[in-house]
């Protein structure tokens, strides 16, 4: 008599290795999804901090005088034009079409700005009505739309002053 295989032995045998390889795929697309999303809101944050630091490096160098947002003092509006060495830059959102001009400042591709607006501050006393500093507010979020993920969003606040140098 020959030893082989049962139908049962061999049934039972590929329902384990199935099991196995199912165990196996779902661990890697579990570790390379924790990556993509990581991946995804690092990218995101490191597009807001180099804005926010652009945009604030411009406000601290601004001439006296040379910051205006088109509001009253204290009023979130989403224009801003700062004036350094008699050059005017304009930073601009559109809420209803989301375009922001940024004067070329480079973002990434897989993200883009939601929300963008500034707010004049004056720390004088007696107020003169000019802004002293911005209150600088920014929501930037991946353009990943397709997948059922997590998305990153990220949201910052930052209080700028002009920096005082006296001719």
């Amino acid at each position: 008599m020959k030893k082989a295989f049962t139908l049962v032995e061999i049934l039972v045998a590929t329902f384990i290795f199935a099991i196995t390889v199912f165990i196996a795929f779902s661990a890697f697309y579990s570790a390379t999804s924790f990556q993509s999303k990581t991946t995804a809101v690092r990218e995101t944050t490191q597009a807001a901090r180099n804005l926010m630091e652009t945009i604030s490096r411009d406000i601290r160098l601004a001439d006296s005088g040379g910051i205006a947002t088109g509001c009253n003092i204290g009023v979130e509006c989403s224009n801003l034009q700062i004036t350094k060495n008699g050059v005017t830059k304009t930073y601009s959102f559109d809420a209803v079409s989301y375009q922001a001009n940024l004067d070329s400042i480079g973002i990434t591709s897989g993200v883009y700005v939601d929300n963008l607006s500034f707010a004049g501050i004056d720390n004088n006393e007696p107020t003169d009505g000019k802004a002293d500093g911005v209150m600088i507010r920014l929501t930037i979020k991946e353009k990943q739309q397709s997948k059922l993920t997590e998305k990153g969003i990220i949201t910052l606040n930052k209080r700028v002053y002009r920096r005082g140098y006296k001719p």
